[in-house]
């Protein structure tokens, strides 16, 4: 028996939140300290990280630490 996505998959609630639908993070929040522990738990409830996310921030890391001094060019094939 094949079963289809709707199936298999049911959205989030917060998928239909229309409080949420154009919420855009800011990376210049992380630094101001706008985002607390509980925000950034409640990103990772919702969102899946994948493989070549972890990658990407792995290596953004070790560029930014300076464990790694080669500069690296990701192509994204997602708008994230």
């Amino acid at each position: 028996m094949k079963h289809s996505i709707f199936d298999v998959c049911s959205p989030r609630k917060s998928t239909f939140d229309r409080s949420r639908r154009d919420v855009v993070l800011q990376l210049s929040d992380l630094f101001d300290g706008k985002y607390t522990q509980e925000l950034a738990n409640g990103f990772f409830e919702e969102n899946f990280v994948t493989n070549g996310m972890k990658i990407l921030v792995n290596k953004a890391f070790d560029r930014l630490l300076g464990i790694n001094d080669q500069a690296s060019t990701f192509l994204l094939s997602q708008s994230m």
